[in-house]
């Protein structure tokens, strides 16, 4: 992911601040800081709060900030370091392009079972979507090919897409189903 993240110059100039602060729906950082659950530091002159990241989106590029406040620090739940993860983004072309979709994925498979699992989208709503009903489903249970496939169908139940110049809604509708499917042919049952 980092691979593909902007240009070599945005890498090398542009902020993990800025990304959140541009407040889209398919910024390359924020599945990941959804997933790792990022709170996000605002400060004034004065004054310090801490906001969850999933409230800090408050619609389509309407971000939890008040006019004197800027993005001063943000903070990652250290529990989330032993996590495995992995990151998507589908795109056009595979070299600076905007997404057309992205997602994150943490987990922790004890005796074959999602002990930990996070998943959060991007692209596939007004702002990155924490796919809770999915969590919840896989949670405790037993990894497989048809686990997988059922939980597609549920995280096709939580998004709400719309079509642009990037993608139809129907093609991230399908990405929803497949990025699981892909998630476990490249981790899980090669891992098993």
């Amino acid at each position: 992911m980092l691979n593909l993240f902007a240009s070599p110059q945005i890498r090398n100039r542009g902020t993990v601040a800025g990304n959140l602060a541009n407040a889209s729906p398919v910024a390359d950082s924020l599945p990941w800081l959804y997933v790792s659950e990022a709170e996000i530091g605002a400060c004034d002159s004065e004054n310090w709060r801490w906001i969850p990241i999933e409230k800090f989106y408050k619609g389509y590029k309407l971000l939890d900030l008040r006019q004197s406040e800027l993005i001063g620090a943000i903070r990652i739940q250290k529990s989330h370091q032993n996590l495995s993860q992995r990151l998507f983004k589908v795109s056009k072309r595979r070299d600076l392009d905007i997404s057309t979709f992205t997602a994150a994925i943490q987990w922790q498979i004890v005796e074959g079972r999602f002990q930990q699992i996070r998943l959060a989208y991007g692209g596939v709503g007004p702002n990155v979507i924490r796919m809770n009903k999915t969590e919840k489903f896989l949670r405790s249970k037993l990894c497989t090919k048809d686990l997988i496939e059922k939980a597609g169908k549920i995280a096709l139940a939580e998004i709400t897409p719309i079509s642009d110049v990037r993608s139809s809604n129907q093609y991230r509708n399908r990405l929803a189903e497949t990025i699981l499917k892909k998630f476990y042919y490249e981790e899980i049952s090669v891992a098993a």
